[in-house]
Order: C-alpha cells, then structure tokens, then sequence
C-alpha cells in the first residue's frame, strides 16, 4: 500500500472515531426558533416587523415579485429585473424592474396605490436598494452623462442626488428611520482605478458627504451596506496587529465598537438590537490531505449581544432540511433563509422565529 493512501486511511480512521466522541459527548442544543418552511424558493428575499417576506423567483429571464405573509398566503406582485427587493412595516416595497425600453428603472410598490416608476437623474437607467418606514428610498441612478449616482427619492420631492456638487460617483445601499443613509462613493476619478470609500449621508445635510472614518468599501460585504434605527453602522475591519477578521459596529461621532472575530466571516444583515446575521467560512484540519474526503465548509451564525453566538444550522431539524442559506433579519429577531430540502432536489426559503420563553422574554 503506498504511504500517502496509508496516511488517508489511518487520517479518515481517526477522525471518525473524534467525530463519534464529538457527537457522543457533545450538550444537545436548545431549541430556540420554531421553522416554518415557506412556500417559495428565492434567495434574495427581505422581511419587516410585521413578518411579511419579499422575495424574487422565476426564471432568469422572467423573474417575478412575490410576497408572503402568514394570513394572506403568497402573492405575485408582477415582474422585477435586479434582485434585493427591500419591504417596510407598511408593506411598501422598493426595486428594480425594467420600463417599456427595456432600462433598468427603481419602482415602489404600495399597497393601496400600486407600482410607480421612480425616473432618474437624467440618464436612462435607476436602482432602488433600500427604503425605510417613512417610504423614503435609496439607491443609484445614471445622470445626463452617464455618470452613477447615489439618489434618495420620496413622494414630496422625488429623486434627488446625494452626490456632492453632483461630481461624485457612487450608491446609496441602505437607509434608516432618521434619513441617515450609507453607500460608497468613488474618490479619486480621473485616475486609471478610482478607489471607493464607505460614505455616510445625514438627513440634516444631504449635500455632505462624510467619508467614514478608519472604513473603506473593502471594510464591507459587496452587495450589503446596513445602518440601523440606533445609527449604527455594521462593517467588517482588520484589527491590527491581528489579521483576523474582526466585525464592529460604527456611529457618527463615536468610537468603533468590537463584537466578535471570526475567519473567513461575511457580514449579511442587523438589527436595532444589534443582532448581527452572518456566515463563517471553516477549513477542516485535514482539508489539505484530501479536499474531497475533507472539503471546506460554511457555517451560518447569529451573533446577539447577549447570548454571544448562536450556530443557526443546528436550528433547522434534519426533517425539515439543510441550513442553505440566511438572508435578513427583523427587529424582532426573525430570520428568513434558505433550505435545501432532505431529498437535496429542492431549494426552499424558511423563517426562523424565536421562541420567547427561551429568550427570556
């Protein structure tokens, strides 16, 4: 027998009689959400306080809009081009389909009134990413010169830039109750690789445009910038000298304040409990003998400030299916994901509700 198989074979040996001793020995968790399993399959979905979930399905090509919520059942709400729909405790939604020219246009959606188009800044093409519960709605849009900008829109004033003299490049990704908004901006544009830096926009003086200090675009997950009710700000930062992956939370006019370190970690969304979803990617000790016998995986997590973390995937009961995925959270701490069903043909969103007693509440 030739010694590297030798070596595979003693390395799996032991690590099944460690993974035995493990699940021998190892406290059996709490239980502490009751799972629902949802009746759609879409992985860019939102929930709000009043637990309605939004969410995109379909084909590629013909994505539609749905809408869920416990009393009402699902509702399609009519086609939609960019995923990240966002929904308020109103039921007002806000994104992105296409008008009759096949561009890219932001829309918001109301209950009671409907889709409307939300324009532009003067090109052809507009997003919407985020809104909060006074209807307000943010985004990018392209100007006369084709230039991206960030936008804020409302029903009173309509879409307006948030870019600074109009000379900056840029989105707004999300925004909270009091207007404060954070996106990125890119600095530096007449050279060949403009660089990008996390920006923050207060409702008191939208013309300025801080940069957050000490924070970068690469600070941040690519597709999710949050701010909650409170102001605070949830980023991802190297704390030196350690090169871990620290996550903190940021606050205008206040220090940076340290939650967790993790490696390999992606931020994914908060709340105004300062709960903070996220996944962890782990690579196993013997990944490097055999990455097909011990491959690498990703763990999904909520951190709370009071019961520090809490492994999501041992919350979903094996009859129900595999942890596939988390996507939001509300201010009441429920979490909407994703689950690979147990015959691994289906790809089905479930909702994660905290059990109260076991919460202390």
């Amino acid at each position: 027998m030739k010694p590297k198989r030798r070596l595979l074979l003693i390395a799996s040996a032991i690590s099944l009689v460690l993974a035995g001793l493990a699940l021998l020995f190892s406290p059996r968790h709490l239980q502490l959400y009751n799972v629902t399993v949802l009746p759609m399959s879409a992985w860019d979905v939102a929930i709000n306080d009043r637990g309605q979930v939004v969410g995109v399905a379909g084909s590629t090509r013909k994505p539609h809009l749905l809408l869920w919520d416990r009393h009402n059942g699902m509702k399609d709400l009519g086609p939609i081009y960019l995923a990240n729909p966002d929904i308020n405790n109103a039921g007002q939604i806000a994104g992105t389909t296409k008008d009759a020219n096949g561009n890219e246009q932001a829309f918001f959606w109301d209950p009671k009134e409907g889709r409307r188009l939300l324009g532009t800044l003067g090109g052809s093409r507009s997003a919407a990413l985020a809104l909060n519960n006074h209807g307000q709605v943010v985004g990018y849009s392209n100007s006369s010169d084709g230039q991206r900008q960030p936008f804020i829109w409302d029903k009173a004033s309509g879409m307006r830039s948030l870019a600074a003299h109009g000379r900056q490049s840029g989105e707004a990704r999300a925004i909270n109750d009091a207007g404060q908004a954070i996106g990125s901006i890119a600095t530096g544009l007449g050279d060949a690789t403009p660089s990008w830096s996390a920006c923050y926009w207060d409702s008191t003086d939208p013309l300025t445009t801080p940069i957050v200090a000490g924070l970068s675009r690469d600070d941040y997950p690519p597709s999710r910038f949050d701010i909650n009710n409170n102001g605070y700000v949830l980023a991802r930062k190297r704390r030196r000298p350690r090169r871990r992956g620290w996550f903190c939370l940021w606050r205008k006019d206040a220090e940076l304040k340290w939650l967790g370190s993790f490696d390999y970690v992606d931020l994914i969304a908060f709340n105004d409990a300062n709960q903070v979803l996220h996944s962890a990617h782990h690579d196993r000790l013997l990944e490097r003998l055999s990455r097909t016998w011990f491959p690498s995986y990703t763990a999904w997590w909520l951190w709370d400030p009071k019961g520090g973390r809490i492994k999501l995937d041992s919350q979903i009961p094996s009859s129900v299916g595999k942890l596939y995925g988390v996507i939001d959270i509300n201010n009441h701490g429920c979490i909407v994901g994703m689950i690979r069903a147990p015959d691994r043909r289906r790809e089905l969103n479930v909702l994660l509700e905290p059990i109260p007693e076991r919460w202390g509440k």
